[in-house]
C-alpha cells in the first residue's frame, strides 16, 4: 500500500496532454489552449473617446463653470467607426460619440451632460483636464503582446479577448472522452422501486456530472454484472475512449472482478490501495491505447460507495483529466484552515474529511460534518470543502492549521 503523495506522483508521471487540434471560437470555452496568443493589432487600434460628448482643446475650457460657460463653435461630427476629418483649433470643438476617433488638436472629450448645444456652439460647463475620457491606442492590448498562455483555459471573457485580437480558429487541446462502468448486481435504475438488498445506482449520475463540471465528453457503459466475462465485454465497448473509469468491485471481495477483467485486457497495473480513507482500494493503470499513440490509456478504478466515487475522482481523476485537456493549472488549490473542532482519525492513512468552511477576520475555519462514512452521499452535498488530514496525525485538536480544498458551489 502506498503514500498519496506517492500515488499522486505516479499519476502525474504517466498521465500527457492529448494531442492539439483546432476549433471555431464559438465553440472554445473550457478547452485549454495549445499555444500562446500573441495580438498583431494595438486594441484599442487608435485613440478614441470613452464617451459621448465633445473633443476639445483642455486649454479653451479653462475656468469653464455653470454661471460662467466656455462657448465653442462645433466644426464637426465623429461617430464611431467613422475617420475623424477635421481638426481642432483654438475655440472649436468636434461632437464625438462612445468610440470616435479623437480629432487632431483634441486633447480632451467633455461629456455631453456636461455641455448645452445651441445653434452651431456648444456651452461647455466644467473645465477639462488633458486626457479626459480619451482612451489611447493599445490600451487594452499593445502589439506584439502576449494576451493568452499555452494552458490557460478559455473562459467567456478570453473568447472575447480572442475575437479582439482576430483569432477565430483556436489553437487547442484536444479534451479527453471517459468512458465509465458502474458495477454491482445490486444496482437499480432511480425511477425503479427499492427493495431489499437493491441500491439505486447514484454514482452514475455523481459521475455525469463531475465529468460536466470539467466540460468533457463521456460515454456511459451502464451497469456491468458482477461477472469477470460481463465486466470484460462493457470495459472493451468503450475502448475507442481515451480514459476509461470502473465504478466497484476493486477489492478484495468473491465477485470483485474489475482487477482481473483489466488484467486479461492487457492493462499495466501502477498501483492498487492507497493509505487513505475514503478510498483505500483504489486502482490505477493503463490499457494499450490505439491510433499510434506513445502512451497508454488511464484506467481508474474507483470504490462503489459513493462518497469514495466522488472524492477519488476529485482528488485522482479530476488532476488526470485536466492535465490530460492540457491545462497548466490541474493540481486542486489548497488553503490553510483552523480546525474549529476536534477529530479523532486512524494513524498511517490521510483522511479526506466532508467539512464546511467559514471565512470570518481575514481566516478560514473548517468543522468536520458529523457522518464520515463513505456510503453517507447526503455529506458530500451538505459539504463545502475536503480537509485533510496527514496520514500520521491520531488526534487534531481544536485551533491545527490544516489544508483544506474547496467543493465548487453553483
Amino acid at each position: 500500500m502506498i503514500s498519496v503523495t506517492e500515488a499522486l506522483s505516479i499519476v502525474d508521471e504517466h498521465i500527457k496532454p492529448l494531442p492539439e487540434t483546432t476549433v471555431e471560437l464559438s465553440e472554445c470555452l473550457g478547452y485549454a489552449l495549445a499555444q500562446d496568443i500573441v495580438s498583431n493589432d494595438d486594441i484599442p487600434a487608435g485613440t478614441n473617446s470613452a464617451m459621448d460628448g465633445y473633443a476639445v482643446r483642455a486649454a479653451d475650457t479653462e475656468g469653464a463653470c455653470r454661471d460662467n460657460p466656455v462657448r465653442l463653435k462645433v466644426i464637426g461630427e465623429v461617430p464611431a467607426g467613422a475617420p475623424a476629418k477635421k481638426v481642432v483649433e483654438n475655440g472649436k470643438a468636434v461632437r464625438i460619440m462612445t468610440g470616435g476617433i479623437i480629432p487632431g488638436g483634441a486633447d480632451a472629450v467633455v461629456p455631453v451632460e456636461d455641455t448645452e448645444l445651441e445653434d452651431d456652439c456648444v456651452d461647455v460647463f466644467v473645465p477639462a483636464s488633458q486626457g479626459l475620457n480619451i482612451r489611447p491606442a493599445g490600451e487594452d492590448i499593445s502589439k506584439g503582446e502576449k494576451v493568452l498562455s499555452r494552458g490557460d483555459v478559455i473562459r467567456p471573457a478570453d473568447m472575447g479577448i480572442l475575437a479582439s485580437v482576430g483569432i477565430t480558429k483556436v489553437p487547442v487541446f484536444r479534451r479527453p472522452k471517459v468512458a465509465f462502468l458502474i458495477t454491482g448486481n445490486e444496482l437499480i435504475a432511480p425511477d425503479e422501486p427499492l427493495s431489499p438488498g437493491k441500491v439505486r445506482n447514484s454514482n452514475q449520475y455523481s459521475l455525469i456530472g463531475l465529468l460536466k463540471e470539467c466540460n468533457l465528453d463521456w460515454v456511459n457503459l451502464g451497469i456491468g454484472a458482477d461477472s469477470l466475462e460481463e465486466i470484460k465485454r462493457k470495459i472493451s465497448a468503450g475502448m475507442e475512449a481515451d480514459v476509461i473509469i470502473t465504478s466497484g468491485a476493486v477489492s478484495v471481495g468473491k465477485y470483485d472482478f474489475v482487477k482481473d477483467a483489466l488484467d486479461e485486457l492487457g492493462m499495466k497495473r501502477h498501483f492498487w490501495k492507497v493509505a487513505q480513507r475514503p478510498g483505500k482500494p483504489l486502482l490505477f493503470g493503463e490499457l494499450p491505447h490505439s491510433g499510434g499513440f506513445p502512451h497508454g490509456k488511464p484506467v481508474f478504478g474507483l470504490p462503489g460507495n459513493p462518497v469514495s466515487v466522488m472524492v477519488m475522482f476529485l482528488i485522482y481523476v479530476k488532476r488526470a483529466l485536466l492535465k490530460m485537456k492540457g491545462c497548466r493549472e490541474y493540481e486542486q488549490p489548497r488553503i490553510r484552515a483552523t480546525m474549529a473542532a476536534p477529530y479523532y482519525k486512524n494513524p498511517g492513512l490521510t483522511h479526506f474529511v466532508r467539512g464546511t468552511y467559514t471565512f470570518k477576520d481575514g481566516s478560514f475555519s473548517a468543522v468536520p460534518l458529523p457522518k464520515q462514512g463513505s456510503g453517507i452521499l447526503r455529506s458530500m452535498s451538505t459539504a463545502n470543502c475536503i480537509i485533510v488530514l496527514d496520514e500520521n496525525s491520531k488526534y487534531i485538536p481544536e485551533g491545527a492549521q490544516v489544508e483544506i480544498i474547496f467543493l465548487h458551489r453553483f
